[in-house]
């Protein structure tokens, strides 16, 4: 019974890292800068892909080039559909739609399949957000990646720098 309590606290304290990484690189983004509606709703998005990138097993999922390709696509894909509905003018629900759509099917394409992104170029869409406007945030966002996957790299016994490095250049080809 004791070495089934000690697993358990052992399993607790590796996931207590993971969530504390992704909860603190989001509440710290957010106490420094002021954000809209529009952005707090993106957050949320934000805040599933953090954690994800805070998980310490190497998986397809949880690579920093899969959650930055996933969420560039999904940006695109709101771009695109909005520029085509300031042309000819059609629904926000066509909108939503081809936007989830698009983004959808070009994450699959493309293998960088990223759930939360999809939501998030659901809130591209919906706020209506410039193309500049949208790559500034990108930026943002993808830094705010690089530094919650850094600082798992860093706090995790089992990952080492070196690998961070690895993903982090293979994330730039």
């Amino acid at each position: 019974m004791l070495l089934k309590l000690f697993q358990k606290r052992l399993l607790w304290h590796k996931k207590f890292i993971q969530a504390l990484v992704a909860g603190l690189g989001l509440a710290l983004t957010t106490f420094f800068f002021n954000f809209s509606l529009p952005e707090i709703i993106l957050f949320s998005s934000v805040g599933g892909s953090a954690i994800i990138l805070a998980h310490e097993d190497a998986h397809h999922l949880t690579k920093l080039h899969t959650i930055l390709y996933s969420y560039f696509l999904a940006a695109a894909s709101a771009v695109f559909i909005t520029m085509i509905k300031n042309q000819i003018g059609f629904s926000y629900e066509l909108g939503l739609f081809l936007t989830v759509f698009l983004s959808s099917f070009l994450t699959l394409f493309f293998n960088v399949v990223h759930p939360p992104a999809i939501s998030a170029a659901f809130s591209f869409f919906y706020f209506d957000m410039g193309a500049a406007d949208l790559g500034f945030l990108f930026l943002f966002v993808a830094i705010i990646f690089i530094i919650i996957r850094f600082a798992t790299y860093l706090f995790h016994h089992k990952l080492n720098m070196e690998t961070f490095y690895e993903e982090f250049i293979n994330t730039l080809r």
